[in-house]
């Protein structure tokens, strides 16, 4: 992706993938390059793959980022990551409270 596409920003961990590219021409170019690689080995990518700006924000390792006006990125965990954290708190919380922590 970097050198074919001259991709400043590639991330891939496990089975995701994120392009950062300049164009949309540039983006539909490596999604069809990304869809051409994978039907090689015999796999696909699943409804989930899109084409989209970075103002409009985008979700990577359930973590949802957005762009400001002032162009900071912000954070921000999936709802889902966040009740299993504040559970799992809890059930630490009540295990040190009754002593078997």
């Amino acid at each position: 992706m970097k050198q074919k596409f001259k991709a400043k920003h590639y991330i891939r961990y496990m089975d995701d993938i994120l392009v950062l590219v300049e164009s949309k021409d540039k983006a539909s170019a490596a999604l069809c390059e990304i869809r051409h690689q994978l039907e090689q080995i015999g796999l696909e990518l699943n409804a989930k793959s899109r084409i989209g700006r970075i103002q409009d924000g985008f979700t990577f390792l359930n973590v949802n980022f957005r762009l400001t006006s002032t162009g900071k990125v912000k954070k921000k965990l999936g709802k889902k990551t966040i009740r299993r954290e504040l559970s799992r708190l809890k059930t630490l919380a009540r295990k040190l409270k009754s002593g078997h922590l």
